[in-house]
């Protein structure tokens, strides 16, 4: 990916996080329990979503525009340990759900 092009990314990816938040404040407003975690928990994964298949992937090439280390100083290691967490809180929030863990291949 171009520099340009990861740039925009970012900064678009800006706009979405902003967004999300505004929901976020909007959603924590409803009454209903059971509404609003479901919505939160829908919310959540599509953070990580959005993190693990958008943001990584475009700064891979350009750490210095991670939007939470502008100092360059996101390392390749951290995605490694934040795969393993982003996993196992993925199978949390699909037990929360109800619905059953996906199991990885054993071969």
């Amino acid at each position: 990916m171009r520099r340009n092009t990861a740039e925009q990314v970012i900064d678009a990816m800006k706009g979405v996080d902003a967004a999300i938040n505004h929901l976020i404040t909007s959603i924590r407003a409803i009454e209903d329990d059971a509404e609003r975690s479901g919505m939160l928990h829908f919310i959540a994964d599509l953070i990580s979503d959005l993190y693990m298949q958008i943001t990584l992937p475009t700064i891979k090439d350009y750490p210095e525009l991670h939007p939470d280390f502008p100092d360059g100083s996101f390392q390749w290691q951290d995605y490694e340990q934040f795969e393993r967490v982003r996993s196992r809180l993925e199978q949390a929030s699909r037990l929360a759900r109800g619905v059953s863990p996906v199991k990885k291949d054993q071969s």
